[in-house]
């Protein structure tokens, strides 16, 4: 049979982290575009703060500046869209990332400004 290793050292978040941002933010992107639901907006949005925070904290740009650029885009700041709760979450989301993670995020302001 197969075995189950529990990973209980930060070492292992890098290389998972590494391996599988690309199909997060693909998920995470497009529930949030899709869904209205609070609970649905809300795991989304604890997603993207938690991945951006990721990249911060290992120094992964590439990563976090996909993470930044996503819900940069989710705000529709940059658009005429109707502009719905989850867009002012989004906001306010990424307001607080910068707030809190600002001397990390490099490249990254360029999407926050």
């Amino acid at each position: 049979g197969s075995r189950f290793y529990i990973a209980n050292r930060i070492d292992h978040v890098k290389p998972m982290f590494e391996v599988s941002w690309g199909p997060i933010l693909a998920a995470f992107s497009g529930l949030l575009e899709d869904s209205d639901s609070d609970e649905t907006v809300q795991a989304c949005l604890n997603g993207f703060q938690y991945c951006i925070q990721l990249g911060c904290f290992f120094g992964m740009d590439v990563q976090r500046d996909g993470f930044v650029g996503g819900l940069s885009k989710l705000t529709f700041l940059d658009n005429v869209r109707e502009m719905k709760r989850k867009n002012i979450r989004s906001i306010r989301l990424l307001l607080q990332l910068a707030n809190e993670n600002g001397d990390h995020l490099r490249s990254s302001w360029l999407e926050v400004l």
